[in-house]
């Protein structure tokens, strides 16, 4: 069974384009930059349910970052620091400005 799945693109994303993947499949892409008064790039919803393997990856570049949901995981925070991705998961929306 999936589930409405949000994707929180936060810091430290400036032009890049990342590919999203669920489960091995591609799912959509996007053209990142963050805005600076908020600290958000970009909010994106996908169907995805537990077990379902979240990947991100900047196009063009070795960076990637990989999650297996877990039961209850309903948000995804993605961020771009020193060059590389991080990604942590939460059963709440963050609050933005």
């Amino acid at each position: 069974m999936t589930d409405p799945v949000e994707l929180h693109f936060q810091e430290g994303f400036y032009g890049q384009h990342a590919t999203v993947s669920v489960a091995g499949k591609p799912a959509m892409k996007l053209a990142l930059t963050t805005a600076l008064q908020t600290g958000l790039a970009h909010v994106a919803t996908i169907d995805a349910g537990p077990g379902d393997r979240v990947t991100v990856t900047i196009d063009g570049t070795d960076q990637h970052v990989s999650h297996k949901l877990a039961k209850g995981e309903s948000h995804v925070l993605v961020n771009h620091v020193d060059d590389r991705l991080t990604l942590r998961t939460a059963t709440e929306s963050p609050g933005y400005l």
